[in-house]
Formats: structure tokens, C-alpha cells, sequence
């Protein structure tokens, strides 16, 4: 068996990971920190284990069960009453395994951004965003397609856990970004002297998730296809207007930013449709219960 992945040597914690843990502290974070890496195990998960998993929390659970029901056509409706039912007759593993990923997602922002639905939305819809657009350059990648949308959804986790650990400053950072084109990670850096980004990495090394999603988000590594995706798949979504809520200024995409991964303007008018398709999916299904 391979070594597992080490980021650092062991011994000496980055001020990234002293901060997740510290962050982790708080309870029902560190709860759903643990059970979205649990599920990141398993990734990509069988219609069996998302399921089994999903119905080991009541609130995820129930959620599940009313996005994947509002889905169904109504002859269909009155024959399911359980999740299990009601994953069974949609009988789509891929919108399943997304649905439940981005309500976990959900459930971590909704810890920091319970205040402002909005905010809130945005966030979650901008992760989303992340995961479609990664997904659809994995033929670029050396990870799978859901490895891809796992790793774009992940790389946004920083945000609940640096807000909320540093709560009574990162209103202030997100109030200075409207109508401003300076990027969200900047400012935190800024602000902080790191950034979800960084966050998002330690996340992954302290819960353990899977060696491949460590290694896409780890900060020291050269960067390679995976992490010029991620790069690439952040100026799409603020190109788009995909900002996360913050009306934030995104410079024009150019040819160097599609050299990122070697995009051709055709596949990146392909990628964009898929992208815009993905998050329309996200808008529909995993916040059509709080309509």
C-alpha cells in the first residue's frame, strides 16, 4: 500500500491547519467537516452508500428527500415515501451524488452565513459552480469526473471555516469587495495573511480526505493541470458572474488563461454551457425546498 500523502513534515502545523482546528472546535463544524470527508472516501459513491449515508442524518436526509421528490413527475410522487424510494425511481446516481454533496455543502455554510439566505446561496451556488466547471476539463486532469467536482466543491470549503474563525473581521473584508475588482482570496490575504484557499487545503489534510484531493489543493505543490483548473474554473465563474453575491469586477478571459489547461475558444464556449447547465441544475434541485 502507498504511503499516504504527507503535506508538511509531520510535525510542524501550518497556521492554516492550527486555524481549522481551532475553527473545528466549534461543534457542529467540525461534525460536518467529518462527514463530508467521510463521504469524500467513498467518492464516487454508489446510489447504495449515498443513500445509507444520507440517511444517517435527519435534517440532510429530509432535504434530500424533498429535492429529489420535487423532481419527479407526479404519477411518480405518489408511489415514494423515503429517500430510498425516492432515489430509486429518479434512477440518476450522478444528480443523486450531487444533490447530496451540495446539501452537505449547504449545511457548512449555513453555520457562518445563517443570517443572509442570499449570501448564503450564492456561496453554495458559486461551489457548485466549481465542482461543474472542474468537472468538465477533466479530460485535462489525471482525476476521474467526479474526482474533478469533488475537488472544485472542496476547494471552496475554506470560506464557512475562515469566517467563522475569524467572525468578527471577514464581514468587514467581503463589505469591501462590491464594485471592486479585487479577488475574494486576495483580500483575505490581505486581511488575514491567508486564504480559503490555504484553509481549504489544511481541511483536506486535517480530516484526511482521499490523497488526490490533498494533493489538488495542496498550496506547495507545482502547479499542474488539476490546480491550473481550479484556477482557470475561479475566472470563469467570475467572468460569468458567478461571484459568490459580491458584484465584483472580473477582468475578460484571454488566450493565456486557456493556455492554463489548453482551451481552445470552442471547448471553452462547450465548457461554459456545461457549467451554466450544471448551476441551473443547483438552482432547480438543491434549493427548490426553500422556495
Amino acid at each position: 500500500m502507498a504511503a499516504a500523502f504527507q503535506p508538511n513534515d509531520g510535525f510542524t502545523k501550518t497556521p492554516a491547519q492550527i486555524l481549522v482546528e481551532q475553527a473545528g472546535k466549534k461543534g457542529q463544524l467540525d461534525h460536518l467537516l467529518r462527514r463530508f470527508a467521510g463521504l469524500s472516501t467513498h467518492y464516487p459513491p454508489s446510489e447504495a452508500i449515498i443513500v445509507r449515508f444520507a440517511n444517517s442524518d435527519s435534517e440532510l436526509r429530509d432535504r434530500a428527500y424533498k429535492c429529489i421528490l420535487g423532481i419527479l413527475l407526479e404519477s411518480e410522487q405518489f408511489r415514494v415515501r423515503t429517500l430510498d424510494d425516492a432515489v430509486r425511481t429518479l434512477n440518476d446516481a450522478r444528480l443523486v451524488r450531487d444533490t447530496i454533496t451540495l446539501l452537505i455543502t449547504d449545511q457548512l455554510y449555513g453555520i457562518v452565513f445563517e443570517g443572509s439566505g442570499y449570501l448564503r446561496y450564492e456561496m453554495v451556488k458559486f461551489a457548485a459552480g466549481m465542482g461543474y466547471a472542474l468537472e468538465a476539463m477533466a479530460n485535462f486532469t489525471n482525476l476521474s469526473k467526479e474526482q474533478c467536482f469533488l475537488v472544485g466543491v472542496t476547494s471552496t470549503l475554506g470560506i464557512p471555516v475562515l469566517a467563522s474563525a475569524q467572525e468578527s473581521k471577514y464581514g468587514s473584508v467581503l463589505g469591501q469587495l462590491p464594485g471592486s475588482s479585487v479577488r475574494l482570496e486576495d483580500a483575505e490575504t490581505a486581511s488575514f495573511g491567508l486564504n480559503h484557499l490555504a484553509i481549504s487545503a489544511a481541511i483536506s489534510q486535517i480530516y484526511e480526505f482521499p490523497d488526490w484531493v490533498q494533493r489538488a489543493l495542496d498550496p506547495n505543490v507545482i502547479p499542474g493541470p488539476i490546480q491550473k483548473g481550479l484556477e482557470l474554473s475561479r475566472r470563469i465563474l467570475l467572468f460569468q458572474r458567478i461571484d459568490r453575491g459580491l458584484s465584483t469586477i472580473a477582468p475578460a478571459l484571454t488566450e493565456k488563461d486557456l493556455d492554463l489547461v489548453g482551451l481552445t475558444p470552442e471547448l471553452l464556449e462547450s465548457l461554459v454551457d456545461s457549467v451554466l447547465h450544471g448551476v441551473s441544475t443547483f438552482q432547480q434541485v438543491v434549493y427548490s425546498d426553500q422556495e
